[in-house]
């Protein structure tokens, strides 16, 4: 008997095949990362104007400030952060599947970079790790208002239960996207 082939798992999903790839559904990643990236420095551009000098921009376990910066140097930090870090993230996997391959770390690494399989494995992963930058864009707005409702204070102090919920959630999006890699990238039976 021959195995129930209605079953089995197609090697990559359905969304990374010919017809998908280069289309705008695969281009979602970069072009909601771009507005992000334009809504995070219109954002800083509208809002970094309005802090006190100095800017509290670290906190210790009770919400004290222990750290500060001048209001331009917190702008262009949070935007080299906010723009520079997911950009590199994302853009650095091009350059790495194609000039060092071997260097590129999935479970499976040998089957899923077979050459049948490389075009649509590295296309997923480039999508995926553009969700991982849009996710870090959000995280660095999150934070950026949390500093804002701290500095709104005299003295300021970081507010609990946002940090608290912005954390979570942020971890909980690094624990779906975790899965979902772990996920597409098991071997086949």
């Amino acid at each position: 008997m021959g195995a129930d082939i209605s079953r089995q798992r197609p090697p990559l999903p359905g969304f990374f095949d010919a017809r998908v790839r280069g289309s705008l559904l695969s281009r979602l990643p970069f072009y909601a990362l771009t507005l992000l990236g334009v809504v995070l420095l219109v954002d800083l551009a509208v809002t970094v104007p309005s802090l006190a000098e100095p800017v509290a921009t670290h906190f210790d376990g009770a919400g004290r400030p222990n750290g500060w910066m001048t209001q331009t140097g917190y702008g262009i930090f949070m935007a080299a952060f906010g723009i520079g870090l997911p950009v590199l993230i994302s853009g650095l996997m091009p350059i790495v599947s194609r000039w060092f391959p071997t260097r590129v770390n999935i479970p499976n690494r040998l089957y899923w970079l077979a050459p049948e399989r490389r075009e649509a494995t590295l296309s997923f992963l480039k999508w995926h790790l553009g969700w991982l930058a849009i996710l870090m864009v959000f995280f660095v707005i999150a934070i950026h208002h949390l500093i804002l409702m701290a500095n709104a204070v005299r003295p300021p102090e970081l507010p609990h239960t946002p940090f608290l919920f912005m954390l979570g959630c942020f971890l909980a999006g690094m624990a779906v996207w975790t899965i979902l890699l772990w996920r597409r990238f098991r071997r086949p039976h």
